[in-house]
């Protein structure tokens, strides 16, 4: 399990291909899949929200993702 402390936005979950995203409510009651074990998946998550990942062997990690500015 595990608490996202970032800011509220996207976050790109690297999974390898291994790892699932469940995200979780306060009696830690699986609410909604946000990614399933198919690769890389960039969710929006707010702050504080509780997740539990799910799967196998390897390592996954999120990474908040920047926000893209349009050249001028």
């Amino acid at each position: 399990m595990v608490r996202y402390l970032g800011p509220p936005g996207r976050v790109l979950f690297r999974s390898g291909d291994a790892f699932g995203l469940l995200h979780l409510d306060a009696a830690l009651t699986p609410v909604r899949t946000l990614a399933l074990p198919d690769g890389d998946t960039e969710i929006r998550l707010r702050s504080h929200t509780l997740l539990q990942v799910t799967g196998g062997h390897g390592t996954w990690s999120l990474e908040e993702t920047k926000a893209q500015t349009a050249p001028a």
